[in-house]
């Protein structure tokens, strides 16, 4: 998953896969839309049950890079292209919906799917 090696950050190496992503498709008339989905170590606050996933967690390196940095990075980006949609945040306020680090239970992809579903809906044409 990591590819050809980079200089960049996670974050300009993810925007650079994304926008690639974007114009392929574009090329071919297919609409793209990118989601930055939350992971519990961005999360605001923590349940007990959360903050113990990522105790024992067994790769740390996972731990270090995900620490917040992505979330706040993407927020402080003045280049977002707006076919990127930042989802991150949606998880706080909301208890124990991470089975591990990054996937989430039935409650937490109800959750995904809702906030998709408000972009996407009116961009479809219902005939």
């Amino acid at each position: 998953c990591y590819g050809v090696k980079s200089q960049n950050n996670l974050l300009d190496n993810w925007l650079s896969n994304m926008r690639n992503m974007y114009a392929i498709a574009n090329e071919r008339g297919i609409a793209f839309l990118s989601f930055c989905q939350p992971v519990l170590y961005s999360k605001k606050r923590k349940s007990l049950r959360e903050k113990n996933i990522l105790l024992s967690m067994y790769n740390r390196s996972i731990s270090n890079d995900m620490k917040g940095s992505f979330r706040e990075c993407i927020r402080q980006k003045k280049d977002l292209p707006e076919y990127i949609y930042d989802l991150s945040h949606i998880f706080d306020g909301k208890s124990d919906v991470y089975m591990d680090w990054c996937h989430v239970w039935e409650k937490g992809n109800r959750i995904i799917a809702e906030e998709i579903k408000k972009i996407i809906l009116p961009r479809i044409n219902v005939k």
